[in-house]
C-alpha cells in the first residue's frame, strides 16, 4: 500500500517480486491507500487473494479492489482491510476486524468470513467482554497459533484493560498440519505486533485451499508420542419433517441433537436448521434451541415454488457442516378447499392387465361421498404417483394411472385420497404381472440336404415382444441381433450359418426386453457332408 502515489507514479498499490522488487501488476490511483490485506478467502481461485481499500477511500470502507494472485480483478467489493486468521475448520483465511463504535474510539474484535459467492463478510464470532486497541486500527493485543492444532488464537484486553482475555477456536477440523510456531517466518510474524507495525502474521509456505504438504521442521517436540483422546462431534439427527409437504402450510422438522465432546457452538444449545432448493442454496434458515436433546424447526413456505428440497441441520452455522443432517422435501401446490364438508369418500381399484405384461393402467372410481383435492397412488407401501383433483361434492371422482416397465411379480396397489378435512384410503388391489419376459418362441431350420450351410430361424407368434434375440451354439453365444418391439405382435429372426464340418449342432435363441429374458426350446442340426 502506498501513501504517497504522487511520488511512484500514481499507484496506490503493488504485488512485487520479493526477491527483485519487479512489481508484477498494480492498482493505480493518486489518494492516500491506508488499508490493505492478503490471504487465501475465495477457493474458486489459486493461491492468495490481495485486496485494498478504493482511492481515498475510509479507512473502513468495503469498496476497494480484490485481486488474483495473477492480478486479476474479482471484485470491487472487499472485506476488511485490516488482519487475517486461520480460525475455522477450512484452510482458507477469515477476516480479522472491529465492530467500531466512534462515539467511545473504542471497537469490538470480530471474525468473519468472506463470502466470495455474494461477495459480502459474513460475522462468524464477536469477542463481546473486550476491546480492540491502537484506535481505528482496531487490533487485537495478539494473534498467534498459541496452542492445539495450527488454528490462531487472538489475545484481547477486558473492554475495563484489568486483564487479559485469550479466545480459541471450537471448530473442528478435518485438516491435520504443524503448529505454526513450528516456522520461524510465521514466529517472526508473531513478533513484529508487539515490535513493529502490526500486522498479521503469514507462513513462509502457502497455507490454503489447494496446499501441497509444508516441509517438516528441524524440531523435536516435548511430549511426543503421548496419544491424544479423541473427541466426539455434535450429533444432530431429522426424525420428521421430509417427505411431501403443501406450500399451504408449514413444514415442521424434528430431531434430536447431542453436544458430543466438543460441546455446542459458543455455547449455546442450538441447531441450525436450512431449507436449500435443488442446487443446494440455502433459501431460508432458523436457529432453533435444543430443549432435552430436541428440537423443532417450523418453515413457512408459503409462496415458495413448487418441487425438490433439503431440509439440512447442523449444529454449526458455519458451512453447515457440524454434525449435519438432512432429509428430502417436496413442496406441492396449496390448495383452495373445494365444497367437502367431510373427509373423501371410500374410493375404489381398478386396472386393466387383462395380458399380465406389466403395461397397465390403474384406475380409482369413488362412486359417491365427500370429494377429494388430491389423491396419492402407493405400490407396495412407496409413494409412486399423485395427482390433483377437483372437488366437485357431490359428484363421483375419477383418477388414472399410467404403470409401466414391470417385471413379473405381484404388486399390491393402495390410493390415499384427501381434502381439508382428512384423508381415506382404499382398500389394497393386487397386480399380478406373468407375461413381462417376452413370449415363447420356436426354432426351424432349411438345411434339408446337410451340407453344412443353412439358415436357422425364430418365430415367436404371439405375445411380450422382445427388444433383441441371443443366438447360442452348443451353448456358446454367437450372434446378438436387435429386434424392433411392436406390442404383442409376431416377431422373426435368422441366424445365418455356413461352413460346418459335419456333425450335430444344437441351437438355442433367448428373447430380450427389459424385464427379461425367455429361451427357446433347443433345435438340433445335422450336417453330414462338408
Amino acid at each position: 500500500m502506498h501513501e504517497s502515489p504522487g511520488s511512484n507514479g500514481n499507484l496506490i498499490a503493488t504485488f512485487r517480486d520479493a526477491g527483485t522488487g519487479e512489481i508484477l501488476w498494480s492498482v493505480p490511483g493518486t489518494r492516500d491507500t491506508g488499508r490493505g490485506a492478503a490471504g487465501d478467502i475465495d477457493p474458486r481461485y489459486a493461491g492468495a487473494e490481495a485486496w485494498n481499500i478504493s482511492d481515498g477511500g475510509e479507512w473502513n470502507t468495503v469498496a476497494g479492489y480484490l485481486h488474483t494472485a495473477d492480478g486479476t480483478l474479482i471484485s470491487n467489493n472487499i472485506p476488511a482491510a485490516n488482519f487475517v486468521t486461520w480460525w475455522d475448520g477450512d484452510l482458507l483465511r477469515e477476516i480479522g476486524d472491529h465492530a467500531w463504535d466512534g462515539n467511545t474510539r473504542n471497537g469490538v474484535p470480530t471474525i468473519s468470513k468472506w463470502d466470495y459467492e455474494n461477495e459480502q463478510s459474513v460475522e462468524i464470532y464477536r469477542a463481546e467482554g473486550t476491546l480492540t486497541s491502537n484506535d481505528t486500527k482496531g487490533n487485537v493485543a495478539l494473534q498467534a497459533d498459541l496452542f492445539g492444532d495450527w488454528r490462531e488464537e487472538i489475545v484481547t484486553r477486558l473492554d475495563d484493560s484489568s486483564a487479559l482475555r485469550i479466545v480459541t477456536t471450537i471448530d473442528l477440523t478435518a485438516h491435520r498440519l504443524r503448529t505454526l510456531q513450528s516456522d520461524p517466518v510465521y514466529r517472526l510474524g508473531v513478533a513484529w505486533q508487539n515490535t513493529g507495525y502490526n500486522q498479521p502474521p503469514h507462513t513462509s509456505y502457502f497455507l490454503g485451499e489447494g496446499m501441497a504438504t509444508p516441509p517438516a521442521p528441524s524440531i523435536t517436540y516435548v511430549g511426543s508420542g503421548v496419544s491424544t483422546p479423541e473427541l466426539t462431534k455434535p450429533v444432530v439427527t431429522i426424525t420428521s419433517g421430509g417427505g411431501e409437504a403443501s406450500t399451504a402450510d408449514p413444514v415442521v422438522a424434528t430431531g434430536t441433537a447431542s453436544p458430543g465432546d466438543t460441546g455446542w457452538k459458543e455455547d449455546k444449545a442450538v441447531v441450525y436448521a436450512e431449507l436449500q432448493n435443488s442446487a443446494g442454496a440455502k433459501v431460508v434458515g432458523l436457529s432453533v434451541p435444543v430443549t432435552d436433546g430436541e428440537w423443532t424447526a417450523t418453515f413457512d413456505v408459503s409462496g415458495f415454488a413448487t418441487g425438490s428440497y433439503t431440509i439440512k441441520v447442523s449444529a454449526s452455522s458455519k458451512g453447515m457442516g457440524n454434525g449435519s443432517a438432512t432429509a428430502p422435501l417436496t413442496l406441492t401446490s396449496g390448495r383452495e378447499p373445494g365444497p367437502a364438508t367431510g373427509v373423501p369418500g371410500q374410493g375404489v381399484l381398478r386396472n386393466d392387465n387383462w395380458d399380465g405384461d406389466g403395461e397397465y393402467v390403474v384406475t380409482m372410481n369413488m362412486w359417491w361421498g365427500q370429494n377429494a383435492w388430491a389423491i396419492d397412488l402407493y405400490e407396495d407401501g412407496t409413494l409412486v404417483q399423485s395427482t390433483d383433483l377437483t372437488d366437485a361434492t357431490p359428484q363421483a371422482q375419477s383418477a388414472s394411472f399410467a404403470i409401466s416397465g414391470k417385471g413379473n411379480g405381484s404388486y399390491v396397489y393402495t390410493a390415499v385420497l384427501s381434502n381439508q378435512h382428512g384423508k381415506k384410503s382404499t382398500l389394497p388391489m393386487t397386480v399380478n404381472v406373468t407375461t413381462a419376459n417376452p413370449g415363447d418362441s420356436v426354432l426351424s431350420h432349411d438345411n434339408w440336404d446337410g451340407d453344412g450351410s443353412y439358415k436357422v430361424t425364430m418365430n415367436m407368434w404371439w405375445g411380450t415382444n422382445a427388444t433383441s434375440v441371443k443366438w447360442y451354439e452348443n451353448g456358446t453365444l454367437v450372434s446378438e441381433q436387435p429386434l424392433l418391439a411392436n406390442g404383442r405382435n409376431a416377431q422373426s429372426a435368422t441366424l445365418p450359418v455356413s461352413g460346418k464340418w459335419p456333425g450335430v449342432y444344437t441351437y438355442r435363441a433367448v428373447l430380450v426386453n427389459a424385464q427379461g429374458e425367455t429361451a427357446s426350446a433347443p433345435l438340433s442340426v445335422l450336417v453330414n457332408r462338408p
